[in-house]
C-alpha cells in the first residue's frame, strides 16, 4: 500500500515544521527510511539540505537535522 504523510504536492519553504500530514507543505523530499522501533521516518528534503521526521503516532512533521542552509559545521575537513 502507498499513500501520503506528508506535503501534497506543494513546493513549501518551511525550516521548522510542527503541522500533521499533508498540511505540512515539503521543499523537495528525496528520500525516506523507516525506523520501526521509533515508529519515525525520516525524509530528506534535498530542497533545505535538512532531514525531517514524521511521527507516526500522531503524524506531526518536524525538522530533525539542518538549518536549512548549505555549509559545514563541523569544522574543517581538510580538503581544500
Amino acid at each position: 500500500m502507498v499513500g501520503t504523510l506528508a506535503g501534497n504536492g506543494t513546493k513549501g519553504s518551511d525550516y521548522k515544521g510542527g503541522r500533521r500530514g499533508t498540511s505540512q507543505l515539503l521543499n523537495s523530499p528525496w528520500d525516506v527510511f523507516y525506523d520501526p522501533v521509533r515508529e519515525k521516518v525520516y525524509i530528506e528534503i534535498a530542497g533545505q539540505h535538512q532531514i525531517w521526521e514524521h511521527n507516526l503516532s500522531d503524524e506531526t512533521n518536524i525538522a530533525f537535522s539542518g538549518d536549512g542552509y548549505e555549509r559545514n559545521l563541523n569544522g574543517s575537513s581538510g580538503l581544500k
